[in-house]
């Protein structure tokens, strides 16, 4: 609530306008106060739902009776609606016929119950409207409530308004919200409201309790009260006392403790943090952790690259990747780093390569063509457009160059773009050439391992290690 200097023609925020001002030509939207917007779009989904399963039970395929408790009740919610929205008092005659067509009555059966409720409606207005101007008697600033007068649960129950019958008005379908109608499930019977226990009473505790738990044992004050509601003192102490096992002696905790840190979370953090009693050998994993640090990779990269390797070797790549004299790159991917004027260099970050940054990898780079080559694939096999994540997640993934395959082939069979089409037919052939250099390298390998080259190649291999 905002506090301002009281005025002598002040008026709470939702009063009617005076007739002072100026009239406009165009004829004015009532005014519908911003604390009660909320309230009237829930009435105004109980009276479209109304409205509709009143019509289905009419007039569907097996006819139901319509309850007596529903007019009166649908009554209610009609005129608290006019009541918020200002239109109460003036259409009043469309509003009252309007209930007599959905219920299939007479107005004048519904005038007696309209007039009940609009009297009530208009005492409630009365009474919040004179709370609203002492407010602003005594505070400078008010804002007028509002009274209830239509009961959602009363119309459900009367609707009769179960899973099957709000499935019949507003059918689920996948992939798309369904419609709120403003009145909760009724399944037979109304679950009573929750009775608080004889162990659930609240109890109470001091301040230098509550100290000692947030301090010590890193509770909240929101959470101590929530718990002396909850649950019971026994049960409470239970949990502080499983805390009490595991914090540490004062001396172990002394100097090592953060700002604003609970004894209970600086002992386990000390705990975790603590240095393992068993002395491991240097080994392969130790080995590839240090490679790691000196060339800023995970340990699933460093693995693919030093796989096969030994400890000493590991090391060896480290030690010159850390000496001054020499860089070397051991990425089986990416080429030797020799060009200085970088280019020639078919990174991604290279500004004066031809290709697109965030789409280059490996030495068959793709450039803005094949992209808009992917993007068109996708669009036309998966039905909707490739997002920036997918894209990433394909280079990531290292599945991006499968994929400009694929819609090159797609491409150059249903394309209409004639300037894409060479740009297809390039990159196919391409990925022809080095498959087919790729099979072509395979028979080579496999020839000399086990044809007559074999002993050649084992001497050969003997006379270097030598």
């Amino acid at each position: 609530m905002t506090h301002t200097t009281r005025q002598t023609n002040a008026q709470p925020n939702d009063s009617v306008p005076s007739d002072r001002l100026r009239l406009s030509i165009v004829p004015a939207q009532p005014h519908i106060p911003a604390q009660h917007k909320n309230r009237l779009t829930r009435l105004r989904w109980i009276v479209r739902t109304v409205c509709r399963r009143v019509h289905l039970d009419r007039f569907g395929r097996s006819p139901v009776k319509i309850d007596p408790r529903l007019m009166p009740a649908f009554t209610a919610a009609v005129v608290e609606m006019a009541d918020i929205s200002g239109e109460l008092g003036v259409t009043d005659d469309e509003k009252v016929k309007m209930i007599a067509e959905t219920i299939g009555i007479s107005s004048t059966d519904v005038w007696p119950v309209w007039t009940e409720w609009k009297a009530k409606a208009e005492s409630n207005a009365a009474k919040c409207s004179d709370a609203a101007h002492r407010a602003l008697d005594r505070l400078g600033a008010s804002s007028k409530g509002h009274r209830r007068l239509a009961d959602a649960r009363t119309i459900a129950e009367a609707l009769n308004w179960g899973p099957a019958r709000r499935e019949a008005v507003y059918p689920h379908r996948k992939g798309e919200r369904r419609a709120d109608s403003g009145l909760p499930l009724w399944l037979g019977e109304w679950p009573e409201e929750r009775k608080r226990t004889a162990a659930s009473k609240r109890w109470t505790y001091s301040r230098e309790e509550l100290r000692l738990w947030v301090g010590r044992h890193g509770y909240r004050a929101g959470t101590v009260k929530r718990y002396a509601w909850t649950m019971s003192r026994d049960n409470f102490d239970r949990l502080v006392a499983k805390k009490e096992a595991k914090i540490l002696p004062d001396e172990q905790l002394s100097g090592q403790k953060r700002p604003g840190e609970s004894d209970y979370a600086a002992s386990i953090r000390i705990i975790a943090e603590a240095p393992k009693t068993r002395k491991r050998a240097f080994g392969v994993t130790a080995a590839r952790r240090e490679y790691c640090k000196a060339f800023g990779c995970k340990m699933r990269t460093a693995i693919k690259r030093t796989e096969g390797l030994g400890t000493a070797e590991v090391m060896a790549l480290v030690e010159q990747k850390l000496s001054p004299q020499a860089v070397i790159c051991t990425d089986k991917v990416v080429p030797t780093c020799t060009d200085t004027s970088r280019e020639n260099h078919r990174l991604g970050h290279n500004p004066r390569t031809k290709t697109v940054p965030s789409a280059a990898s490996g030495d068959n780079p793709v450039g803005a063509d094949e992209i808009e080559i992917v993007h068109r694939w996708f669009r036309a096999t998966k039905g909707r457009l490739l997002s920036r994540e997918n894209l990433k997640k394909m280079r990531q993934r290292g599945k991006l160059e499968r994929n400009v395959s694929e819609a090159c082939e797609w491409f150059e069979q249903h394309g209409d773009d004639d300037d894409l089409k060479p740009i297809a037919e390039a990159w196919n052939d391409g990925s022809r050439e080095r498959e087919s250099e790729r099979r072509q390298a395979e028979r080579h390998r496999k020839a000399v391992r086990s044809g007559p080259l074999s002993e050649i190649s084992a001497a050969v291999d003997a006379s270097e290690a030598a």
